[in-house]
């Protein structure tokens, strides 16, 4: 009987416990996400993205911190069917804004000053991985009230369904 008790108690005071997690009521408007899935998007406040690895292990992105950057992630996750197996498929792009920059525009080559990195993550034999992007462009307008990204992506390596994206949002 005093398990039952303390094992209700338990369950009593996680149930009344109340979660301290934020909700953001600012909508995120994009557009180029692929239809059957989600997209997300999120900056990273004091973090920095590079490619690491090798040819041989791989190349991935790496997060460190940093006090003059920050890195934006911006993500589609595809739906998946439960019946199938390794049905999960991911793109991603990482890059840099300096933590005093509100304004960037970018194309081609000079991509590379925000370390702009694409990720294609799924069950797909010798399609999947990451790379730096160096085609396309960038263009962010985090000024005001809102946010903004424009980006056209090109990956050399990697097939890719989010290759234009238009992501808004108001707070």
């Amino acid at each position: 009987m005093k398990k039952i008790i303390f094992c209700l108690s338990i369950i009593v005071a996680f149930a009344s416990c109340k979660s301290t997690k934020e909700i953001n009521e600012s909508k995120f408007v994009f557009e180029g996400c692929p239809e059957g899935g989600e997209c997300d998007f999120e900056v990273i406040e004091d973090t920095q993205v590079f490619m690491a690895g090798d040819n041989e292990m791989g190349y991935f992105p790496k997060l460190e911190a940093s006090r003059s950057v920050h890195t934006v992630k911006i993500t589609y996750t595809k739906d998946t069917e439960e019946n199938i197996m390794d049905d999960e498929y991911m793109e991603v792009f990482y890059f840099t804004i300096g933590n005093d920059q509100n304004k960037i525009n970018l194309s081609n080559n000079e991509l590379g000053q925000a370390n702009l990195i694409y990720g294609r993550i799924c069950a797909c034999r010798g399609q999947t991985g990451y790379e730096k992007i160096d085609q396309g462009s960038l263009e962010v307008n985090f000024s005001g009230n809102s946010q903004q990204i424009n980006l056209q992506a090109k990956p050399n390596k990697y097939p890719i369904l989010m290759s234009e994206l238009n992501i808004q949002k108001s707070n």
